[in-house]
């Protein structure tokens, strides 16, 4: 048998040596590869950890509370008056304190108007006075010479006329109007002197000395400090929580409702408090609501310091309003959609339970449906699924785990401009200025 001479070139069997060395080399690296596949370690399977959400809690404990209810209103005086007069006169005296701003007490003289004209007419009055007393103690001595004479002469039927009974009744009804306009002429010279009818401020005024005033020129605005009330817009749900009736009506020392009050004015707080005295009875149409007056006495006493409560001042209400069985004040935020929040159970799951608004302001919110000590959740969360395991982080307690508890925002460490340019290495310019010295 001869061979194939095509085998027999040198070229064909270096293509062959070189196929045969490459299969026997991946022969040799599959072999190898079996070999370590058999013999590796068979890794142990690890438990997967879960990592906890972290959030803030509030621990809350279910007791009796009271409702709070809050308001706003405006103080107002209790009494204000325009001040007239009742005489015509020229002013001939105005107090220092009757200007926009002053103070005067009961009975302290504001304005004098010239009395002179007033006191002529009294000294006429009175010798008018005189002069019908006088009339009237000679028609008297006739009317009983004339009874004596009739009754001497035995006329006991006589008439009227001869007694001169007519006579002594016009003379006593002159004498009775005499005096009648002297008391009205020294009750106009009286009035020339205009007194202050209470405890009082001037708000407006429009008098100064030498004007005319004729009667019933407005002298000016005056209010009451002795008194304010304050009206205080109130939903139904708020009369709700007050135990308030529509039509109340009760003095400050039988009203069982106190309210306190505050306002800051002036980087400073004043606080007060009042009584409850009465409600209006009447809805506003607009805003459905009923006003409730509250009662506060001496605003303007400044006694230890305390801020007057001066009229116009916007003042915020806290009323105290019926009490609660087993309620709980939250954090209005802790509230969740379709009234709902969001515990921490004692296995550090989260838990989610259905409770009931009784009350909330911009701040709290008074609940019930939560029984015992709870750890109500108050941060934001994402997704809230029941059984979700966290991380409980109370801020009252902790204040290192407090700034490291942001479940949603996590911390980003930026390098400072420096420590940046540090990293980088040097600028381009400082880069170049080392070239070329080194090149020097």
């Amino acid at each position: 048998m001869q061979r194939n001479p095509i085998f027999q070139t040198p070229s064909v069997r270096a293509l062959l040596f070189r196929l045969l060395s490459t299969f026997a080399i991946v022969a040799v690296i599959g072999a190898a590869w079996m070999t370590l596949e058999l013999l590796k370690p068979v890794p142990q399977e690890k438990p997967r950890k879960v990592k906890k959400l972290k959030v803030f809690i509030q621990p809350v404990k279910a007791k009796t509370t009271h409702l709070t209810v809050s308001a706003q209103g405006i103080a107002e005086p209790k009494s204000e008056i325009q001040l007239r007069s009742e005489v015509e006169g020229k002013a001939v005296y105005v107090s220092p304190a009757f200007v926009a701003g002053g103070q005067f007490s009961a009975g302290d003289l504001l304005v004098k108007l010239d009395p002179q004209d007033y006191e002529l007419i009294a000294i006429q009055r009175r010798a008018r006075v005189t002069q019908t007393k006088e009339a009237l103690q000679r028609v008297r001595a006739e009317s009983e010479n004339a009874i004596e004479e009739l009754t001497l002469l035995n006329r006991t039927e006589a008439s009227d006329l001869a007694k001169k009974l007519p006579q002594l009744a016009r003379a006593e009804a002159d004498v009775a109007s005499a005096e009648a306009a002297l008391k009205q002429a020294e009750i106009n010279l009286a009035r020339t002197e205009i007194r202050a009818p209470f405890n009082g401020m001037v708000r407006k005024e429009s008098v100064a000395p030498g004007q005319f005033i004729n009667r019933a020129f407005v002298l000016a605005t005056i209010f009451s400090v002795s008194e304010t009330e304050i009206r205080l817009p109130l939903r139904g749900e708020q009369l709700s929580q007050l135990a308030l009736p529509l039509n109340y009506f009760a003095s400050p020392e039988q009203s069982k409702f106190t309210v306190a009050l505050s306002a800051d004015v002036a980087g400073e707080r004043g606080q007060w408090t009042g009584k409850i005295v009465r409600t209006e009875g009447v809805m506003d149409k607009s805003t459905r609501t009923v006003y409730a007056v509250v009662h506060v006495d001496t605003p303007y006493a400044t006694d230890n310091g305390r801020m007057p409560l001066v009229a116009g001042m916007y003042v915020n209400a806290q009323i105290k309003g019926r009490a609660i069985k087993d309620a709980v004040t939250l954090p209005r935020k802790a509230i969740r959609t379709d009234s709902k929040v969001w515990l921490v159970d004692k296995n550090e799951t989260l838990q989610i339970e259905d409770v009931t608004v009784v009350s909330r302001d911009h701040q709290n919110a008074v609940v019930t449906g939560l029984s015992g000590k709870n750890r109500v959740i108050t941060s934001a969360l994402v997704m809230a699924v029941e059984g979700l395991p966290v991380r409980a982080i109370d801020p009252s307690k902790s204040q290192s785990e407090t700034e490291d508890a942001s479940p949603l925002v996590p911390k980003l460490n930026v390098p400072s401009s420096k420590t940046s340019a540090t990293k980088q290495g040097p600028s381009p310019k400082k880069a170049a200025k080392g070239k070329i010295g080194g090149g020097a």
